[in-house]
């Protein structure tokens, strides 16, 4: 009995190192590493700001911002994604065309509401913006809405 309950521990312990193993291919890498359209839009847009962590894998870069933001960026240095984390994004990124379409479609729909996430999302064709309500909209790549995603 002592073996069978031996040999059934260490089955567990393998699978559990297993799915536990670190299958992350994230690399640490430093702010002036990344291409210069991706320095550029961090000090634009959030100027004074201390950058945090940058993370390399495959296809982008991730910024990790002292203020809770994040944004993510292909490997060209544009930029995919803007998380403010449930904080506002800079009005310097909403005036961006076409997200000043968007921006304009929030604020006159959604008054009290304002954009805390916006993704470009190729799957869905255009981008993808969460309000601070947790509600997503989906916009056409010239700013046209589209739709609500449920």
């Amino acid at each position: 009995m002592k073996k069978l309950l031996f040999t059934l521990s260490i089955i567990t312990l393998a699978f559990t190192y297993t799915s536990c193993s670190d299958d992350d291919d994230d690399k640490k890498i430093s702010y002036e590493s990344l291409p210069a359209e991706s320095r550029l839009f961090i000090e634009t847009h959030f100027p004074g700001v201390t950058v945090r962590l940058v993370e390399e894998d495959n296809d982008s870069y991730d910024v990790y911002l002292s203020n809770g933001y994040e944004v993510d960026f292909d490997k060209q240095g544009v930029w995919k994604n803007v998380d403010g984390n449930h904080q506002q994004l800079p009005a310097s990124i909403l005036a961006l065309s076409p997200l000043d379409i968007v921006s304009e479609y929030v604020q006159t729909t959604y008054p009290s509401q304002y954009i805390v996430e916006i993704d470009k999302d190729n799957q869905k064709n255009g981008y993808e913006v969460t309000l601070n309500n947790n509600l997503e909209l989906i916009f056409e790549w010239n700013g046209t809405f589209r739709t609500i995603d449920y």
